[in-house]
């Protein structure tokens, strides 16, 4: 009986941690608005909760896709010390992608999320099948400050921080097939751990329609159309933690091509917050009310909105690669599926000079 209870216990746990909306809220504050029903306020709020609990956990899920790319390399074994390489890397973490399969019909809400990362990587060989990797990248608006202003969006302050590390062992050596133009380069499995950090605050102007919102027309409850033209500030940020294994075998081509594929398991834990402030005008096209307010003009609004989201806790995957070599110079692609799902994905690009 203990036994049953722990397991219910545990698996109760492991629910609450996987559900991706940790918390959310919108609030509006109705003091200087007229015309508009407790319904349709609340119409309101839902309206904007939802667009955010929409977006959210595709983006959470996409820093976790992008967290786990960053060692995009086609070598099954880096060689005996001192066997180096030292290379710049990026990997995108782009989720539900069915959103863009027209022939799919698929439920109201699905977006697709993006995330990123980027930095400098590098791998030491250690001898005995053994090789080790690791990446960094720190960024923040304090080093740089991109001259990206317009009236829609303007970039306050950013920083970005990612880092990690593998250890690899190549359990299978290269063996050859046909001399000179193929060989079977092994199986390497390896394990490590990965960190990515980000946060950015933007300031700018917008217009929100809102849809089907209750309002009183000659003091008669109505459904009509409303649109918000706002100033807002906006802030993001993130925090993923992940641990991986991956299990990959390596086939050489002549002496420039190399294609790799294996399985790989994420083990996750990581959050996205997004808070959104606006102050602006309501207002309305509608006809039937314009002959009560020939202006239109509900008042003005203010709203904040409050949210986190949670990445999935576990993430197996489908790994595929493509490796050019340039005598030292090394050009690679890779890809990551979310077998869980197979709609997420990461993309990743490595150049790299290989000794």
């Amino acid at each position: 009986m203990n036994r049953v209870i722990k397991i219910l216990i545990m698996s109760a746990v492991i629910i609450v941690i996987q559900t991706a909306i940790i918390y959310g809220k919108t609030t509006i504050n109705q003091a200087g608005v007229v015309d508009v029903t407790n319904s349709g306020f609340s119409d309101m709020e839902k309206l904007i909760q939802n667009t955010s609990d929409f977006l959210g956990p595709g983006i959470s899920n996409a820093f976790a896709m992008a967290n786990i790319g960053g060692y995009p390399v086609g070598s099954a074994y880096l060689g005996s010390f001192p066997s180096l390489f030292v290379g710049v890397y990026a990997s995108a973490g782009l989720t539900n992608m069915e959103y863009f399969d027209k022939t799919k019909d698929l439920p109201d809400g699905r977006y697709p999320g993006a995330g990123i990362n980027t930095g400098a990587y590098f791998g030491l060989g250690m001898g005995k099948g053994i090789d080790i990797m690791g990446r960094l990248m720190t960024y923040s608006t304090g080093m740089y400050n991109p001259p990206y202003n317009n009236k829609m969006v303007s970039l306050e302050k950013m920083n970005l921080y990612a880092a990690g590390g593998k250890i690899r062992y190549n359990m299978v050596g290269k063996k050859t097939i046909l001399p000179g133009l193929f060989d079977f380069g092994g199986v390497t499995v390896g394990l490590g751990g990965d960190f990515l950090k980000g946060y950015i605050k933007v300031g700018g102007a917008m217009e929100y329609p809102m849809d089907s919102i209750e309002a009183n027309i000659g003091g008669i409850p109505t459904s009509i159309k409303l649109n918000f033209k706002s100033e807002y500030s906006a802030e993001v940020s993130w925090y993923v933690i992940s641990g991986n294994s991956q299990i990959t075998a390596y086939f050489d081509f002549l002496w420039l091509f190399d294609f790799y594929t294996g399985l790989g398991l994420t083990m996750n834990y990581g959050k996205f917050n997004l808070k959104l402030k606006g102050n602006g005008t309501l207002s309305t096209t509608d006809s039937n009310y314009l002959l009560f307010n020939p202006t239109g003009d509900l008042g003005t609004l203010t709203l904040t909105s409050s949210n986190g989201y949670r990445s999935d806790i576990y993430i197996p995957v489908y790994i595929v690669g493509f490796d050019i070599r340039l005598i030292v110079i090394c050009i690679t692609f890779e890809s990551m599926v979310n077998l869980r799902n197979k709609k997420d994905i990461n993309l990743q690009f490595g150049a790299r000079l290989q000794f």
